[in-house]
């Protein structure tokens, strides 16, 4: 598990940091946030893939830790874990493309608004982008094992 948190680290950083800073270079922290604002989903939209993602956990737990009596029918449950590795796959790069941006993103505010609203914010931002790169980790190591 350990090399995957690696892995989708390094995955943030090519997919969300680097163009990050990117735009900051050229565009500056205006473009930053224009940047971030047009990866990010709507609050709706951002829930929407939350709950997703539940089900997706949900049903390969289910799924890998059933008894005989219990099974789910082969082709359905072949189908649905087909289609949660596709729908997945997208989730998983717009979960790191939104990390690797957030640890761009909090940086500047924290050299632009030196207060303690904007170093709990870093904090808080650093947490939920890991967080994101520990989920990605999570959902490959459970589809590997499928």
């Amino acid at each position: 598990m350990r090399e995957g948190i690696f892995s989708e680290f390094l995955c943030a950083v090519l997919l969300g940091s680097i163009p990050a800073l990117i735009i900051l270079n050229d565009g500056g922290v205006d473009g930053l946030l224009e940047f971030a604002d047009s990866i990010t989903p709507y609050a709706q939209v951002f829930y929407y893939f939350f709950s997703v993602a539940i089900f997706h956990f949900i049903f390969v737990f289910l799924a890998n830790r059933q008894s005989e009596a219990t099974k789910f029918p082969a082709a359905s449950t072949n189908v649905v874990i087909d289609v949660l590795k596709r729908v997945g796959f997208t989730f998983l790069g717009v979960y790191r493309t939104i990390a690797g941006c957030i640890f761009v993103l909090v940086t500047p505010i924290v050299f632009i608004e030196q207060s303690i609203f904007s170093v709990s914010l870093l904090v808080i931002a650093y947490v939920f982008s890991f967080g994101c790169v520990i989920m990605c980790a999570a959902v490959e190591n459970e589809n590997s094992k499928l």
